[in-house]
């Protein structure tokens, strides 16, 4: 099957390849739309948080982690990030729901930190939650003792493509005193940042996969190469695409003219990977580098998860294919 676009081909193959999926996803993050030229300070004396909302019907996530858009101009080993509670439409920092570790900073002006398994990182759902940044404690041996950061905020109130449904921005910001004091809510966009969340999901295996769809041999790997439906798809494309013609492979355009290509997976199947791979001439395929690709991830419910893969920087005209497999 191709799709033609100018001098680029799209080729879509079902093949094999391997190891493992991780099952993380983005539950809500806005560090895709344009921010803000100048943050908000976080201080000893200035702390800084944002308004999150978790509708009713969401299933219980599992916090990994949160990136947040954040200048370090002075820095302080006690900068600590939290999600509180809401109470009286400000954060509660007596009712701290999620811990984070201490930050790793990256090149692009993000700023990660890993949850803390202690206390259990999870939000129930049907309520409103603050993420709380601030420093806790003064740093003697620092120029500026009390550290200085900067948390930039988002122009826009939009969140990014790909977040859970039940996730959503506040409508509200809100800033403190020294060591959290005295909050002042403020209605404006929220700041720039990203929640990362493990999803209760039951692994789709080959197992559980067969005993949904009885029928073909008994061997596995005569299995997987049958077309027991005769629809013109292996056993493993069906279970790697999620048994759905309209999960295949499809070419897609970008607004910036980038032609891609979107297809629909299962959000945590151990026994899977799916390799995307380039050719320029059909007969030679390289496995992608995860640098070269830009990907966004949108859920369909607890199970399934709808990829678009870009890679505007390869050779053309070039080929593109899908290489599904398991061990």
């Amino acid at each position: 099957m191709f799709a033609r676009n100018h001098s680029l081909a799209l080729c879509f193959i079902l093949t094999l390849c391997l190891p493992e999926a991780g099952w993380a996803a983005r539950v809500l993050s806005n560090l895709g739309q344009a921010q803000a030229p100048a943050g908000a300070p976080v201080s000893t004396n200035a702390w800084q948080a944002s308004s999150i909302t978790i509708a009713s019907d969401a299933p219980s996530w599992t916090i990994e982690t949160a990136t947040l858009s954040l200048e370090a101009l002075v820095t302080n080993p006690n900068l600590q990030l939290a999600i509180v509670a809401n109470t009286a439409f400000r954060p509660d920092l007596s009712q701290t729901l999620v811990a984070f570790g201490p930050p790793t900073f990256a090149a692009n002006g993000h700023a990660t930190f890993a949850a803390q398994a202690s206390p259990t990182p999870r939000l129930p759902p049907g309520a409103s939650y603050w993420i709380v940044l601030g420093v806790t404690a003064t740093d003697p041996t620092s120029p500026l003792p009390s550290g200085l950061y900067r948390w930039h905020f988002s122009q826009t109130q939009e969140a990014d493509e790909g977040r859970a449904d039940a996730w959503s921005f506040g409508s509200q910001t809100a800033s403190a005193g020294t060591f959290g004091t005295d909050w002042t809510p403020d209605t404006s966009t929220p700041y720039t940042f990203a929640i990362e969340a493990s999803r209760p999901v039951t692994p789709m295996t080959l197992s559980r996969w067969r005993a949904q769809h009885p029928g073909g041999p008994v061997e596995t790997s005569a299995y997987l190469a049958s077309d027991d439906d005769h629809n013109g798809l292996t056993a493993l494309a069906e279970f790697g695409f999620a048994g759905a013609a309209e999960h295949l492979p499809a070419a897609v355009r970008r607004d910036d003219g980038v032609v891609g290509l979107t297809y629909v997976r299962w959000s945590h199947a151990p026994e899977l990977i799916w390799t995307p791979q380039f050719s320029t001439d059909l007969d030679e395929w390289q496995s992608i580098p995860p640098e070269d690709m830009e990907t966004t991830i949108s859920l369909l419910g607890l199970e399934q998860e709808r990829v678009h893969l870009w890679v505007p920087q390869l050779p053309t005209p070039h080929f593109l294919r899908i290489a599904v497999s398991r061990p």
